[in-house]
């Protein structure tokens, strides 16, 4: 029997199987009896090939892992975009799966890039934009205006974010501090911005409330799967205030289980009663089923085609859409080290301001205004 050294993911090691199929074929070529197999395991492009995919795949499982944390943040959605970018970037031209690869990257990009996740990572103390372009850094400015109103300030109190917003650009106090990423996240470097007392900052107000949204939570997607028990596969028609009813009717009767249902068998497990709920409650009309399952499928056949003409205008593709935003040749974004991801570990509450001021104002005339002044 052969056999091959197997890493923790249950791969062959990179550096070994190339050597290690080569004295497969050289000693016991009996094994491999299909010929285009054989064949294959002879062609040094292929495991070329091989080694690039891989090191695409090892940024997207990094990215999943850190995005379902609970103190990932904005910036590192973007960060992690930058550096799948960047590694489909060094694929060779000729290599058969680049153009299938982008395109693929370019049909997802959309669901996650947008303007909040740049401003953070403009806001992020290790980066600081580092790699925009000026198309995307127009439209920080406008993003920091917008949200600033929608928050409730006045036109006074917007036009000190932005002139702060300048200030943060150059590196002016008090946004001149050092960051170490590896004591320090983004959270922690922003509340170290000192304030004199009796005054604000915007600028760190809006910075913590960014680095406090957290973009993914497992909570949240058992919550959406409860929803899917109570709404089936029908198209039923519940208001927003029933089914949050409903949740809490559900989490109650789970939470307290053994003082509200009593003529529960005390000998089922908890799981077990659960599985029980689900058979007795959640029924289907077969009928019906059969009706949602055919226009279902009627759906899925348009969007199928819908995706293939797309395809194919854009199967050969070989740029990124990302480069429209950021330039990835740069050498700081090709760096492997997970410091590049920065966490949350603190919260922090920030007390809400009632202002008196004009709130009658477009935020993005006076972000206009202020990119205008920068630019001449």
């Amino acid at each position: 029997m052969i056999s091959i050294p197997i890493c923790s993911k249950g791969c062959p090691t990179g550096m070994l199987s190339q050597f290690l199929l080569s004295r497969i074929l050289e000693n016991y070529p009996q094994v491999i009896t299909n010929k285009n197999v054989f064949t294959l395991l002879q062609n040094e492009e292929f495991y070329f090939n091989c080694y690039q995919i891989a090191s695409i795949l090892k940024p997207v499982k990094e990215l999943t892992n850190i995005l379902e944390a609970r103190n990932a943040n904005l910036a590192d959605c973007f960060i992690g975009l930058i550096k799948l970018g960047a590694k489909i970037n060094q694929i060779q031209p000729g290599n058969q799966w680049k153009s299938i690869i982008i395109f693929n990257y370019n049909r997802r990009l959309g669901e996650f890039i947008n303007n909040i996740n740049i401003l953070a990572y403009w806001l992020h103390p290790l980066y600081r934009g580092f790699g925009l372009k000026q198309i995307a850094l127009n439209k920080i400015y406008e993003t920091a205006s917008i949200l600033w109103h929608d928050l409730g300030n006045s036109e006074e109190s917007c036009l000190n974010l932005l002139m702060e917003m300048r200030y943060w650009k150059r590196k002016v106090v008090p946004y001149d501090l050092s960051f170490n990423s590896i004591q320090e996240t983004p959270m922690k470097w922003w509340l170290s911005i000192n304030v004199q007392e009796n005054e604000t900052d915007q600028l760190q107000e809006l910075a913590l409330l960014l680095f406090s949204i957290v973009p993914s939570q497992a909570v949240c997607e058992r919550n959406f799967s409860m929803l899917k028990w109570f709404l089936g596969e029908r198209r039923t028609n519940l208001t927003l205030l029933k089914i949050e009813s409903m949740a809490k009717i559900r989490s109650y009767y789970i939470s307290n289980t053994d003082k509200e249902i009593h003529f529960r068998n005390k000998n089922l497990s908890e799981d077990e009663l659960r599985k029980s709920i689900d058979k007795s409650v959640v029924t289907y009309d077969i009928f019906e089923n059969e009706i949602l399952e055919r226009n279902e499928n009627l759906e899925q056949e348009n969007l199928n085609r819908s995706e293939e003409n797309t395809e194919d205008e854009n199967i050969s593709s070989t740029i990124l859409n990302i480069n429209q935003f950021v330039n990835l040749t740069l050498p700081e974004f090709l760096s492997t080290g997970n410091n590049l991801f920065e966490s949350i570990t603190n919260r922090s509450n920030i007390n809400e301001r009632n202002e008196r001021g004009n709130m009658e104002y477009n935020p993005i005339s006076l972000a206009q205004r202020i990119l205008n002044e920068e630019n001449n």
